[in-house]
């Protein structure tokens, strides 16, 4: 898609070859009227006209109502059923077991009237091998955190690269090796050439 475009709209792209166009800025299409987009675009310069080639438009998505979705008393007890999977013999979880309907109710009403407050963690340490000094939220935080995880990670599910594997459903630490290891031979050229790798957090 080829757009024509007001000359001050450079001021807003950097000077690459596929660069960004943020939100606000106002683009000419031919029969002259403005449009906001939010695009990565390359360059294009015709003799004396100037234009942006759209290489990919990002569509905004509304949704609505997440946040029944979350507090519902069927996605709680749904997320107490997540959660509790292979912590069934946890002094904390049994205790939270004895009253299950009473807890899991009392979570949905504070919800609903805005009035939940996420309690303190509890840390301890571990070795794995190297010792880490972890911080555990309480039960019904972590029954809430199972909660707001339902409804919403099929929504940033299908924006993930596709060499994402953590925490995600299908993927992991093995099916990462595998792609590491084929990432590996094909730039390396099945290890005839040095390679680098850039280890970092964002």
């Amino acid at each position: 898609i080829h757009l024509a475009c007001q000359q001050n709209v450079f001021e807003y792209v950097e000077n690459d070859i596929v660069a960004p166009l943020p939100d606000g800025v106002a683009v000419l299409l031919g029969d002259r009227i403005a449009i906001t987009i939010k695009c990565f675009v390359k360059i294009v310069c015709c003799f004396e006209y100037w234009y942006i080639e759209v290489i990919h438009i990002f569509c905004m998505k509304i949704y609505n109502d997440l946040f029944d979705k979350i507090i519902c008393s069927e996605n709680l007890f749904l997320a107490w059923d997540a959660f509790r999977g292979g912590k069934q013999n946890k002094r904390d979880v049994l205790e939270f077991e004895l009253h299950l309907e009473e807890s899991i109710f009392k979570l949905h009403h504070e919800l609903k009237n805005k009035t939940y407050k996420h309690g303190p963690y509890t840390g301890f340490y571990i070795r794995d091998p190297k010792q880490r000094h972890i911080h555990k939220a309480t039960v019904r935080d972590r029954i809430l955190h199972h909660a707001v995880f339902s409804p919403i990670n099929p929504i940033f599910e299908e924006t993930f690269i596709s060499t994402s594997f953590s925490c995600r459903v299908g993927y992991g630490a093995h099916k990462g090796v595998d792609a590491l290891e084929a990432t590996l031979r094909r730039v390396s050229r099945n290890d005839t050439n040095p390679c680098f790798a850039l280890k970092c957090d964002i």
